[in-house]
């Protein structure tokens, strides 16, 4: 399930790279300064909703880890309710998805 999740994942991102952006991909990484307008508002809303997704994951899973370790009660454990599951999978709907459904709302 998680390989497919990661795929899931890096084919959505692909996806909205691939529709948003126009230009080489190494071209993210450089100066916003060098880049036209509407390359800039690209790159900074991309960059930055990227790096927002990734300290969430990653925080995200710390505070689990440290709440189990604080509780030390396996029968409520994240893994035996199916909590951490259902979180995992919201988020990566909302993190994937929100963003091209807003994006595709505006053309409606």
């Amino acid at each position: 399930m998680l390989i497919g999740l990661a795929a899931l994942s890096l084919w959505s991102s692909w996806a909205l790279l691939d529709q948003q952006w126009t230009r080489p991909l190494s071209d993210l990484l450089i100066p916003s300064s060098q880049l036209d307008i509407a390359s800039m508002a690209i790159q900074l809303h991309l960059v930055a909703t990227s790096v927002v997704a990734l300290l969430a994951g990653g925080l995200l899973g710390v505070v689990s880890i440290l709440l189990q370790q604080l509780v030390k009660n396996p029968l409520a454990s994240d893994t035996t309710l199916g909590v951490g599951v259902g979180a995992q999978l919201a988020m990566l709907i909302v993190t994937l998805f929100l963003q091209a459904w807003l994006f595709m709302a505006d053309f409606m």
